[in-house]
């Protein structure tokens, strides 16, 4: 069972402008599907390729994508990048 840290969370939060809590992020976490974890993470590693831009430029962009993909799913965008963050270990 994978639970996200206070610091995994607090990056989270930050790169993705969010606010939600760390107990909200693992309980999200927990509750998607495998297949919708693999699908979600899929979506945003498509995205970030397509936004290979420098930092200052892409970012905003990125985190906007994030918020999109994660209403989706019915998550937070911090959950969405812990989500993704984990596809990429």
């Amino acid at each position: 069972m994978t639970m996200f840290s206070q610091q995994q969370c607090e990056i989270a939060r930050t790169l993705t402008k969010d606010k939600a809590l760390d107990e909200q992020i693992n309980s999200e976490y927990q509750t998607m599907t495998p297949a919708d974890k693999v699908n979600s993470a899929m979506q945003i590693d498509k995205l970030c390729k397509e936004h290979n831009d420098s930092f200052d430029k892409a970012f905003p962009i990125i985190a906007e994508d994030f918020k999109v993909i994660a209403n989706t799913y019915h998550i937070s965008p911090a959950t969405l990048f812990c989500v993704y963050m984990e596809s990429k270990q």
